[in-house]
């Protein structure tokens, strides 16, 4: 995360473990809770407070630090694993976790209290970001899909591209446009959804393209993958799955550790 300053959150491996990080102004801040053995931050707000999760005893928990304090983050029944996505001006944060021994749900925590964001007929959710109006952007497992979604106002709103398979949100900015992925078959193509239209991004020859972040001007980043022609046909048996693996590549690596 990066917030209007240009201070920077992130994890970096230091000896044995992953550590959470600011740096600002030339700085490095170490951001580790006492007693984890390993933590990554994922968002920072402009008064500087970060969101993250960490490793402590058995379980991974989540996070914030702020003015010299941290406050753990575990909304009641979690089991293992709490996972914190963002977090806004407000100090509100977005995150999931396995609750009551079942799937992944996703809340939002602020002033001290959980509110569950599970859309109607979900095995499960994931929320991927928060904005400064407390609109959260994600996905939900429905019957066989993956469907993103945006909360906001008490309202969800699906976002999956005509003719897609399957979708997922990772970004909101402060005007509720957001940014994600659809599989289109083999495909994995990024996308805007704003005012009610889509904008495709992908560059030319990629077969995988994923959309991470859209800030207040509607400038996005993500990541594209684009192959060699040789290896196109030995690589494509892989590409189907290689989405969800991205998505949750942070939390097995946390789990690992």
């Amino acid at each position: 995360g990066i917030n209007d300053a240009g201070a920077v959150a992130g994890g970096a491996f230091i000896g044995s473990s992953e550590k959470g990080f600011i740096y600002s102004g030339g700085t490095y801040t170490i951001i580790n809770p006492p007693g984890s053995t390993g933590s990554g931050l994922v968002g920072i707000n402009d008064a500087g407070a970060v969101a993250g999760s960490a490793n402590i005893g058995s379980s991974i928990e989540g996070f914030t630090y702020s003015g010299g304090t941290y406050t753990i983050i575990n909304p009641p029944g979690a089991f293992l694993i709490t996972e914190l996505a963002g977090i806004n001006d407000a100090g509100a944060v977005a995150g999931y976790a396995d609750i009551d021994f079942t799937f992944f749900k996703s809340f939002i925590y602020s002033g001290g209290t959980y509110t569950y964001i599970v859309p109607p007929g979900s095995a499960g959710t994931e929320l991927n970001s928060i904005n400064d109006a407390g609109a959260v952007a994600g996905y939900a497992n429905i019957g066989s899909r993956t469907e993103g979604f945006i909360y906001s106002g008490g309202t969800y709103t699906f976002i999956d591209p005509p003719g897609s398979t399957g979708s997922d949100l990772i970004g909101i900015n402060d005007a509720g446009a957001v940014v994600g992925w659809a599989f289109f078959g083999l495909r994995e193509e990024g996308f805007i959804y704003s005012g009610g239209t889509y904008t495709f991004i992908n560059p030319p020859e990629s077969t995988l393209t994923s959309l991470t972040g859209i800030n207040d001007a509607g400038v996005v980043v993500g990541s594209v993958f684009i192959p060699e022609p040789a290896t196109w046909m030995m690589m494509s048996v892989g590409f189907l799955g290689l989405g969800a693996l991205m998505r949750h590549a942070r939390r097995q690596l946390a789990i690992a550790a």
